[in-house]
């Protein structure tokens, strides 16, 4: 609880893969409305829909998982050194 309330745990992945899931359920729905009025657009926005909405979202979540790593590398580097003067 300590992490969340100083910004050390982050909520926006969890929310980021909500938002995916939300996306591809209506990118679903909208194509299958578009195929039933014969437009070949609702196939590629089907297919397309979704995956480009992962791409997205991957994007996103790298971001965060590039600020994990970083401070995952401060906090070793910091032990290490706390070793040192000791």
């Amino acid at each position: 609880m300590r992490d969340f309330i100083n910004f050390r745990k982050m909520i926006t992945p969890t929310i980021i893969a909500s938002i995916f899931s939300i996306g591809s359920i209506f990118c679903i729905i909208c194509g299958i409305a578009i195929i039933q009025e014969h437009t070949p657009a609702g196939f590629a926005l089907l297919i397309l829909g979704p995956l480009a909405l992962r791409v997205i979202c991957e994007n996103f979540i790298v971001l965060f998982t590039i600020q994990n790593t970083l401070t995952d590398i401060r906090n070793l580097l910091k032990s290490q050194q706390d070793r040192e003067n000791q």
